[in-house]
């Protein structure tokens, strides 16, 4: 629910090009930022085939549409991805759900499926608790049609709809609402996902708390403004409804990423950090980016010991998690305020047990900076130590933002640049990025 989970090659020779995003994306309303622009979103090449992805989600929009008219009708937020860490008892016993595309443990992702034939208007309704949120409509290639973070959000409300997207949102009844299909057509079913990234006191959001989902017409989405007639919000799947439907749609994309996961190459494990060549397919976030590594054979674990990056304007977030390659399920995290807080210094160990951490890697229990991150024993592997950074690229009206955008795109940029090769002084070029010690 993040990045693809395809690495590519440590040798810049073997890494796949960047290529430019499949014909079937298309912004309604801002190109997606970054240094390379639409380029961030390649074709899928090294994970699975996009014909591959396109059928299957084609298929699993049509069937969670299906089995939710046929219960009744088509809910909002009918899904959920949620991954909380082991021990959390808020959940009244209820299990992961959706753990699959390497999810944080600190966010959860709801899911709306919109026919074919209709269009999502959304009331604007973030927490505000949280780190980041934002909602973004995805086609049947798993590629964004158009987005909005509480950030733009709140700097539509703030300065009026004339400021704001050509148009998308309109005032009604004093509400705030968004359509994100008014300058795209699309011709297929969506999913629309709200991501909530959750500060460690909070471990659910609540059914108020997420936003309204109004459904009409695909063809009157053009037109669509605040003089237009608003159909009711579509009713709320129960919580209980939305785990279980989350599972189901696990277990569909476990089935497909077993049978189509090509195995590691040697080059691609025990090296430093790398970003991965595919970043297309799997819900992907415009504000996020990540770089990975993993262990070869006979390895025990890793240790990599750097600093939580200071608070900045334009990184709201900052976190490591470690990860099983063949299932691309998150084992364990640890966000900034889990590692110490911002500016401090944390050594993460990553194991299959505490015991081969303290054994093999150092670790001691009773320091405070340090921090343990744990596979377990039962995934198959690859296992993988994953760094994961949110940036903020949309403008609030806020002075000197526009250096904070050239920071974010200048940051990103240097992830991306990672292959795996050794850091040398690249190190200190981008906060919390530390070069890993195998054990």
């Amino acid at each position: 629910m993040g990045n693809s989970c395809c690495p590519p090659p440590s040798s810049q020779s073997e890494r796949l090009p960047i290529a430019p995003p499949t014909p079937k994306f298309t912004p309604a309303n801002a190109p997606w930022r970054g240094p390379l622009g639409l380029g961030l979103l390649p074709a899928m090449r090294g994970f699975l085939r996009d014909h591959l992805m396109h059928e299957f989600l084609a298929r699993m929009y049509a069937d969670e549409i299906r089995l939710l008219e046929a219960d009744g009708g088509v809910t909002a937020w009918s899904a959920v991805a949620h991954n909380p860490a082991p021990g959390d008892a808020s959940l009244a016993g209820m299990s992961p759900s959706m753990n699959v595309a390497m999810p944080d443990q600190s966010a959860e992702y709801w899911t709306t499926y919109v026919p074919a034939d209709r269009a999502p208007v959304f009331e604007l309704r973030f927490p505000d608790w949280a780190v980041y949120s934002a909602f973004t409509i995805y086609d049947s290639h798993g590629l964004p049609v158009a987005s909005l973070n509480s950030r733009e959000a709140a700097h539509y409300t703030s300065t009026g709809k004339k400021a704001f997207r050509s148009g998308s949102g309109f005032i009604k009844d004093g509400r705030c609402y968004i359509n994100l299909l008014r300058d795209n057509a699309d011709p297929g079913p969506l999913c629309a996902l709200f991501r909530v990234y959750r500060p460690a006191h909070k471990t659910l959001t609540a059914a108020d708390e997420l936003p309204a989902v109004h459904l009409i017409p695909r063809a009157d989405a053009g037109s669509f403004n605040a003089s237009s007639p608003l159909p009711p919000a579509l009713p709320l799947a129960s919580t209980a409804a939305s785990f279980a439907s989350g599972k189901r749609v696990e277990a569909s994309f476990q089935k497909l990423i077993n049978k189509h996961m090509k195995p590691l190459k040697g080059t691609q494990r025990g090296t430093q950090f790398f970003h991965p060549s595919s970043v297309a397919g799997l819900f992907v976030n415009a504000n996020a980016t990540y770089v990975i590594a993993f262990l070869r054979d006979g390895q025990k674990g890793m240790r990599m010991k750097s600093s939580v990056p200071s608070l900045e304007p334009h990184r709201p977030y900052y976190g490591v998690m470690t990860v099983d390659y063949h299932s691309t399920k998150t084992t364990s995290s640890a966000t900034w305020e889990e590692l110490g807080g911002w500016g401090e210094e944390f050594t993460v160990f990553a194991a299959r047990s505490e015991k081969e951490a303290a054994k093999h890697g150092g670790y001691k229990a009773g320091d405070p900076r340090h921090k343990l991150l744990l596979w377990g024993d039962d995934i198959k592997g690859p296992h993988g130590l994953c760094l994961r950074y949110l940036h903020l690229f949309e403008p609030c009206g806020r002075e000197g933002e526009a250096e904070d955008i050239r920071k974010a795109d200048d940051e990103r940029g240097l992830l991306l640049e990672r292959n795996g090769d050794a850091y040398g002084n690249f190190v200190r070029q981008v906060p919390g990025l530390g070069e890993i010690e195998y054990f």
